[in-house]
């Protein structure tokens, strides 16, 4: 990781019903919830039809997050399962990194991988 500087991006691949992001850095609040907005708007055509998607999130810049922030961002996961996440594929370097999102997976299913490939690949199954 180059930079502890949080940034995100996110987009919706309507066609293939999947949210791709990608975060890095070290979160706090404010950066947190300007990524749940975001997130929110880029789901907004699946959450409309209710008929699920799928996520991959590419997190191999991404810090070791705070308690609380990790546990905000578990509980963003955790939410877009109401709104019809089904699956989640996580590109991971960090072992700690993995540790704080595997939560998630006692409500969504989720599979951690080092490749974009790989990750996509077990996504679109």
């Amino acid at each position: 990781m180059e930079t502890l500087e949080a940034r995100f991006s996110i987009r919706a691949d309507t066609a293939r019903r999947e949210l791709h992001w990608h975060a890095q850095g070290l979160f706090d609040e404010t950066h947190l919830k300007a990524f749940q907005k975001a997130t929110i708007e880029a789901i907004q055509p699946f959450i409309d039809d209710r008929q699920g998607f799928n996520a991959l999130a590419d997190l191999r810049d991404f810090a070791v997050q705070t308690r609380a922030i990790a546990a905000m961002m578990e509980e963003t996961q955790m939410a877009s399962t109401s709104f019809g996440g089904n699956r989640m594929a996580v590109i991971c370097k960090s072992v700690l990194v993995k540790q704080q999102f595997r939560r998630v997976s006692e409500v969504m299913e989720i599979e951690f991988f080092d490749s974009e490939t790989d990750a996509l690949r077990w996504l679109r199954r």
